[in-house]
C-alpha cells in the first residue's frame, strides 16, 4: 500500500477513534491516540 493510501486510512481510523472515545468533557492524550491507532494494524 502506498504511503498516501495509508495516510488516508489513518485519518479514517482517527475519525472513528475520536467519535467513539471523546466528547466535550473527555479527551485523549497523544500516547492514547497512538495506542488506539496501533490496534488497526
Amino acid at each position: 500500500m502506498s504511503k498516501g493510501a495509508n495516510q488516508k486510512l489513518k485519518l479514517s481510523y482517527l475519525t472513528k477513534i475520536m467519535l467513539a472515545k471523546t466528547d466535550d468533557e473527555h479527551g485523549l492524550t497523544m500516547p492514547q491516540i497512538i495506542n488506539e491507532l496501533e490496534k488497526y494494524k
